[in-house]
């Protein structure tokens, strides 16, 4: 998925998981749903926080396993996010620790427990349903 983002766009969703495999899982998902340029993928930390600060729609981010030391540091991504929707899609075992600093506001284990993508986005690049389309020009 190409990921470059231009200036009007505002982040929308921020997805945090721990692996490299839950990442491809997640862009595959995003890939299917919407067009290209909206979404960047980011491994590691820094990397992470350099796309929250580019004009990016939604960011996936994987941080591999957190060390428990330096989970703190998590607590700025949610800083950078704004109003941005954040998600974690971690093993059960790591949603605690990943979720205090983060404080998202849904923690699931896996790709297929995320709702539709319209309940996710927010703000300007939140989607219009087809069916919601429909309705209003009738």
């Amino acid at each position: 998925m190409a990921d470059s983002g231009d200036d009007q766009t505002e982040l929308s969703l921020v997805v945090v998981t721990t692996d490299p495999a839950t990442a491809r899982e997640l862009s595959g998902w995003l890939e299917r749903q919407l067009p290209d340029g909206r979404v960047a993928v980011r491994t590691g930390f820094y990397a992470a926080m350099t796309a929250l600060a580019r004009p990016f729609e939604i960011v996936i981010v994987d941080l591999g396993l957190p060390v428990l030391r330096e989970v703190w540091r998590l607590a700025e991504i949610r800083n950078l996010a704004g109003e941005a929707t954040i998600v974690v899609v971690a093993d059960g075992r790591l949603l605690p620790l990943l979720s205090g600093p983060l404080r998202p506001d849904l923690a699931v284990r896996s790709v297929a427990d995320l709702p539709p993508l319209r309940e996710l986005v927010t703000g300007p690049a939140a989607l219009e349903d087809q069916t919601m389309r429909r309705r209003s020009s009738r």
